[in-house]
């Protein structure tokens, strides 16, 4: 049941973990993409 429970509590993290994961990726490819100019 607590593994169940787990997945679910994924599943709903999965899109906001998603999300700020490519945000800080946007975010460190801007500044190298910056600070290589």
């Amino acid at each position: 049941q607590l593994r169940r429970r787990l997945s679910d509590i994924l599943k709903d993290l999965t899109p906001e973990l998603i999300a700020s994961l490519t945000g800080w990726e946007f975010i460190t490819d801007a500044v190298l993409s910056l600070s290589s100019h």
